[in-house]
């Protein structure tokens, strides 16, 4: 998980993981971040005696630190907390005004890297708004190959015609 790498590399980074509900944000911390915590072949070497592991917070070594909560229109959990990156899972299902909210988090770090994901439900929400705002200038989609990982931008100057792939009668 790019949460997990982040901790690991920069010291006293602190990262914040929201989706609209507390069982979808149980479950990506429980079943990923955890998971990957435990699994990692590094995990004594990131993982100090006494860190922080519960669902809602994950503490490294190094003082990184993933807050995981959950909000649909109330920003108070994340309040009092400092971040410097969010990640919003499932942005469509929050009510748009909450995500500036959220991101007020960042407000003194150096970082402030904000991070969407989500399924796209239409165009009265939050990520077709995020979506408006945005400069729209680049998407990044990562290789469906098992394994691969690989980002693949489309555009002429990186990965476009790779994508596209040779001609074939079946398509």
């Amino acid at each position: 998980s790019l949460m997990l790498g982040r901790a690991v590399v920069i010291a006293e980074f602190s990262q914040l993981y929201v989706a609209p509900l507390f069982e979808m944000t149980r479950r990506f911390s429980h079943n990923y971040a955890r998971k990957l915590i435990e699994e990692s072949p590094i995990r004594d070497l990131i993982v100090g005696t006494g860190a922080a592991s519960s669902v809602l917070q994950k503490e490294l070594s190094n003082g990184s630190s993933m807050h995981f909560t959950y909000a649909s229109t109330d920003a108070e959990r994340s309040r009092g907390l400092p971040i410097d990156a969010t990640l919003l899972d499932e942005k469509g299902n929050m009510d748009y005004d909450l995500i500036s909210l959220l991101h007020q988090t960042m407000r003194n770090s150096p970082w402030k890297i904000k991070q969407y994901a989500g399924t796209p439900k239409g165009y009265d929400n939050a990520a077709y708004k995020l979506r408006q705002d945005s400069s729209q200038a680049e998407w990044a989609m990562k290789c469906r190959r098992q394994g691969c990982g690989h980002w693949n931008f489309p555009c002429l100057s990186h990965d476009l015609l790779d994508m596209i792939g040779p001609y074939r009668a079946d398509i």
